[in-house]
């Protein structure tokens, strides 16, 4: 009789993955998992102390692909308006990974976006050259369109709303250039950048 096939802990991880993925977070818990694994529990149990464990790796995972989201967002020529755009992608896209991400997550941080990271000083920097606002400017208008970003991801991954990618666009972009003008006190930016697909 050969050796029962050994479930590895990496192959734990992308199942779980994939049913919070499809499903949701609520949808995760070991006895599904061992079934779409064709297992008992035990392996599950052996590779993790329990599922809140498991689950902080599926959480490490959805942050890995949010973060390929986040590096293209970056790219842009207006990395704010690009990694707003890339952001609503995501929540389109990937609905209850974005809702595990930056929803349902009781840490209640949003992951580097907002706290000085490296992604937040190419954004800022993106920002003084593109409208050539003193840094405490930039910083304003980067949280303000941050929150108005944040609740079209909200609202999208919800089910609230349903945007094209240029719908969205286009709404960002007047967020953009309303933000710009009202701390700019000009009535046209200097350098408006069309976020284009």
């Amino acid at each position: 009789m050969p050796p029962a096939q050994k479930i590895t802990k990496e192959a734990i991880k992308e199942e779980a993955f994939r049913i919070v993925q499809m499903n949701g977070a609520d949808a995760l818990n070991a006895r599904l998992l061992a079934k779409n694994l064709g297992c008992s529990t035990q392996p599950i149990f052996s590779s993790y102390p329990n599922m809140e464990a498991l689950y902080e790796d599926v959480i490490k995972k959805a942050e890995e692909l949010y973060n390929i989201y986040l590096a293209e967002g970056l790219r842009s020529v207006n990395a704010l308006k690009g990694v707003g755009h890339y952001y609503i992608s995501f929540a389109q896209e990937e609905p209850y990974l974005f809702k595990a991400l930056f929803i349902d997550d009781s840490r209640g941080e949003l992951h580097g976006v907002l706290d000085g990271d490296e992604s937040y000083r190419k954004i800022i920097r993106s920002i003084e050259h593109n409208t050539g606002l003193p840094v405490e400017k930039c910083e304003r208008l980067y949280f303000e369109y941050w929150i108005f970003t944040h609740g079209i991801a909200t609202m999208t991954a919800t089910g609230m709303l349903s945007f094209t990618e240029k719908q969205a666009a286009s709404v960002l972009d007047d967020a953009y250039t309303g933000l710009w003008q009202k701390l700019s006190g000009m009535s046209e930016p200097e350098n408006p950048y069309k976020y284009s697909n």
